[in-house]
């Protein structure tokens, strides 16, 4: 079956949205543990990738509700891909 007729849900591409809307709109600071502030500071670089783990619970509850969405638009073949944060 062609992949063009699935839904794909990805809780990193939720992730990324979330970083990305926290630095263009100013709360990024606010998501960022005090630490790692005090690190980014002192000239410490982070990619947005690695502070995902900040993010994951938020990114969770938006894949439910993409999927629960999905399922009310019509009956259609899905693909959830949750992945695992390792040691992020």
């Amino acid at each position: 079956m062609p992949l063009a007729r699935w839904r794909i849900i990805n809780s990193d591409d939720f992730k990324d949205l979330i970083l990305q809307a926290a630095l263009q709109d100013g709360t990024y600071d606010q998501l960022v543990p005090a630490e790692l502030g005090e690190l980014e500071r002192a000239g410490e670089r982070f990619w947005p990738r690695e502070l995902a783990a900040i993010v994951h619970e938020e990114a969770a509850i938006l894949v439910e509700r993409a999927v629960r969405g999905a399922e009310k638009l019509r009956s259609e073949n899905r693909v959830r891909l949750l992945r695992r944060l390792r040691g992020c």
